[in-house]
């Protein structure tokens, strides 16, 4: 499932870095041409934000698969052995639930809006747009996943000193 994920980070990594260099792109398109007369292009504002919230939802999955979104981990930072294994599994649960709900809702956005068409793009459908929600939370409830895996597989290794004869071992759950 690593292995995946990984794979999976990549391709969402190199997408919003491209959908943000459309998005650089076409705000230097707009300040340029604010200056030059008789040239008006209406397309790149409404390019500019549908790549910037493109780039912002698979960042934000990738945030989750890395373990760097914001959080609150004061108490997370204060349990260790199988409090921290339920603590971790707990926060990864929620996570995946609030994910496959993202998910949802973004099916019945895009439903919804599925014959709108942009502005000033009228060929161009705005599914596309709210299509990113539905990738990001499936990234994110995938992610999820993924960590749980870890967590527990980080857990079987972690090694504690035995009571009773001093000597170190494995715990197992």
């Amino acid at each position: 499932m690593k292995k995946a994920a990984d794979f999976l980070e990549r391709i969402q990594c190199i997408f919003s870095m491209i959908l943000f260099m459309v998005f650089l792109a076409c705000i230097v398109i707009q300040i340029l041409t604010r200056y030059v007369p008789f040239i008006k292009i209406t397309w790149t504002e409404e390019i500019s934000v549908y790549a910037f919230i493109w780039a912002i939802l698979m960042g934000t999955a990738v945030m989750l698969k890395r373990n760097e979104h914001f959080a609150f981990d004061f108490f997370r930072s204060k349990v260790t052995g199988v409090g921290k294994l339920v603590t971790e599994t707990f926060i990864y649960l929620v996570m995946f639930g609030f994910s496959c709900y993202v998910a949802y809702c973004g099916v019945q956005l895009t439903r919804q809006f599925w014959n709108w068409t942009l502005t000033s793009l009228t060929w161009v459908s705005q599914r596309y747009t709210w299509s990113s929600l539905i990738v990001c939370g499936l990234t994110m409830a995938f992610y999820s996943l993924s960590n749980i895996t870890e967590v527990w597989g980080n857990f079987k290794n972690i090694p504690t000193k035995d009571l009773e004869y001093g000597e170190e071992r494995r715990d197992e759950i």
